[in-house]
């Protein structure tokens, strides 16, 4: 029921994925992809703005300890973009 709730709910959202760890990035989009519009993936802050930029998505996930520039400083700097914005921050 949850999980058909998910799927109909969320295929107007798209998401994008920051984690400097690749086997982490491939399980969130493996199992985001069928309930979400766009599932897109970045290994650090930078390739992550950079594609926010050119395509805004609606619901950010960061592992707040991310490479170089943390994710919770990416985070941050996504709401300077768009305030409403839905971030979900996660530490392993």
């Amino acid at each position: 029921m949850l999980t058909q709730r998910l799927s109909y709910g969320a295929k107007n959202y798209s998401v994008l994925c920051l984690d400097e760890d690749s086997q982490t990035l491939d399980f969130l989009a493996n199992n985001l992809k069928p309930y979400f519009r766009i599932v897109y993936t970045a290994k650090n802050s930078k390739e992550a703005m950079n594609h926010y930029r050119k395509d805004p998505v609606d619901i950010v996930i960061t592992d707040v300890g991310s490479g170089v520039s943390d994710g919770l400083a990416f985070g941050l700097n996504v709401k300077e973009y768009n305030p409403k914005i839905k971030i979900l921050l996660c530490t392993g």
